[in-house]
Formats: C-alpha cells, structure tokens, sequence
C-alpha cells in the first residue's frame, strides 16, 4: 500500500471519528435540553441563546471539537449570578468549505442552518457571529 493511500485512509478514518464524536456530543447535549434541565434547572440561564443550545450550535457546525470545546468552557464560566448576561452568538470562522455544499452533491436549493453576522476583523482574519435560521432548517435559498 503506498503513502497517499495510507494517508488518505487516516484521514478518512479521523474525519468518520469526528462526525461521530460531534453526532454523540450533540445528541447528548440534546437529552440535557429535553430531560434534565426542565427538571432540575428550569430556565436559569442569563445569556440567549441558552448555555446548551450555545454548545449545541457550535458543535452542530463543522468546526473542530475543541475550538467548540474551548469557546462553550468559557461560556459556561461567564454563566454565574455575577455576570450580567444578554445576547451572546456563538462565534465561527468562517471557511468556505465548511459552510457550503459540494460542487458534486449539485442540488437545485440550498438549505439555510445558519446565518453568518460579520465581526470586525481582527489581525486580517474575518470572523462571523452564527446565528440559527429562525425557520428550523426549511428555508431554500
């Protein structure tokens, strides 16, 4: 077997363990929303979105599992009775490929998941709020 099978197989094999691990994360951030927190916790959390549906969003886009984890650990920090709370969107940078379908998969519609806000640029990197496409996945473009 030559390198760039071997290689293209280790990536193919890294790429089904993150799609995998992110299905698990979600699905287990999802039976929090729907179990435990109206049991126990009811809606206590000063930030929309939601501390969960944060995590849920940022682990339902294409990016790395631990930016994701990064950015939800520090949300949950900022989560405490000291803090003011408001309207915080997960934040994405923004790479084409990630958010936009394959030229190969060629449908006539585009499902719209969620809507990219530009931030201000920071050192010549363009990064973008995320926000949910309020219609839950229904909208073509």
């Amino acid at each position: 077997m030559s390198l760039p099978r071997i290689y293209c197989a280790l990536r193919r094999l890294y790429a089904s363990f993150c799609a995998a691990s992110r299905a698990s994360i979600c699905y287990l951030l999802r039976a929090y929303q729907l179990f435990v927190s109206p049991m126990f916790f009811g809606a206590s959390c000063r930030y929309y979105p939601s501390c969960s549906q944060y995590a849920l969003w940022l682990f339902s886009v294409n990016t790395s599992i631990l930016c994701a984890s990064v950015y939800v650990l520090a949300r949950l920090v900022r989560c405490n009775p000291f803090c003011a709370g408001g309207i915080d969107y997960p934040i994405v940078w923004y790479s084409p490929r990630a958010f936009l379908p394959k030229p190969c998969c060629a449908r006539k519609s585009i499902v719209v998941h969620f809507w990219l806000v530009p931030r201000k640029p920071f050192l010549g990197l363009h990064s973008f709020y995320l926000i949910k496409s309020q219609y839950e996945g229904k909208l073509c473009v």
